[in-house]
């Protein structure tokens, strides 16, 4: 239940009101299209309105789609050396991290703008794909206000009850929206 519902539905939930919070605080998401020719300049652009903005190096995470982190892979800016004279298994082409920015994949499905949140979660009729975002912990407070799991001997019959009420919120802290930075999908 947890890895199939409770989790992609609180990763849904807390990214588009990360992304609620950031433009009601008067943020612009970056709409420009990525490709493996610019991706590693716009995440550069960021790093340096970070850092104009004096937000802490230590501890920004780039949370991405597959295809960003796919496109990070081939960025064309990047040089790759492979060591063959290891007795190594195979080659690892996975992007952990870029400068120090610990990158997080989030499937697609939970990195967009709005979600009904009627039954599960579905993507809002107008909503847009997340790309990336790049955000230092200090300006979010991602917070559970209650969480409770059960589980016990159904009385009735032959069986178990499970219960899971889980209660949270993600708060944009506006006086430090400058440590979010935001790609989305253009118009």
């Amino acid at each position: 239940f947890l890895t199939e519902k409770a989790i992609p539905e609180t990763d849904a939930y807390r990214i588009s009101k990360l992304h609620a919070d950031y433009a009601a605080a008067g943020g612009v998401p970056d709409t420009t299209a990525l490709t493996a020719a610019n991706v590693l300049s716009i995440f550069d652009g960021y790093m340096s309105q970070m850092d104009d903005d004096e937000v802490p190096e230590e501890g920004r995470m780039l949370y991405c789609t597959p295809a960003v982190r796919k496109l990070l892979k081939e960025a064309q800016e990047i040089s790759r050396y492979i060591d063959v004279s290891k007795a190594s298994a195979g080659i690892d082409r996975r992007v952990h991290s870029l400068d120090d920015v610990t990158i997080q994949m989030v499937p697609s499905g939970r990195m967009k703008t709005a979600y009904d949140f009627t039954d599960g979660y579905a993507p809002a009729a107008a909503a847009k794909q997340i790309n990336m975002i790049l955000v230092h912990p200090t300006a979010v407070i991602a917070c559970d206000k209650h969480s409770y799991i059960r589980l016990w001997a159904h009385t009735q019959g032959d069986g178990w009850l499970y219960q899971n009420r889980k209660y949270g919120d993600l708060f944009v802290l506006e006086n430090r929206i400058q440590g979010i930075k935001i790609n989305e999908q253009g118009a």
